[in-house]
């Protein structure tokens, strides 16, 4: 889902090469939002706090070509 950044591997040819991947990503009900320290009356949220799902269905439309909203997720001030 999410690219990885690119990068220059220097290779060596008389050793074999090991590939590891990982896979991370939450389960699909839960919530993405700020850590609740950092947040205050004179620090509130710029953005709604999201379930995983939600964020990964906006995610996908923005990749097939449409523009991301961010004012979908932000919060009302």
């Amino acid at each position: 889902m999410l690219k990885s950044v690119e990068h220059r591997v220097m290779t060596n040819s008389a050793l074999a090469r090991t590939y590891v991947l990982m896979f991370i990503a939450p389960i699909e009900d839960c919530l993405i939002g700020p850590a609740e320290e950092f947040l205050s009356e004179e620090n509130p949220p710029c953005y709604r706090t999201l379930r995983f799902c939600d964020f990964k269905r906006n995610y996908n439309v923005v990749k097939m070509g449409s523009s991301l909203n961010l004012r979908n997720i932000q919060k009302e001030r």
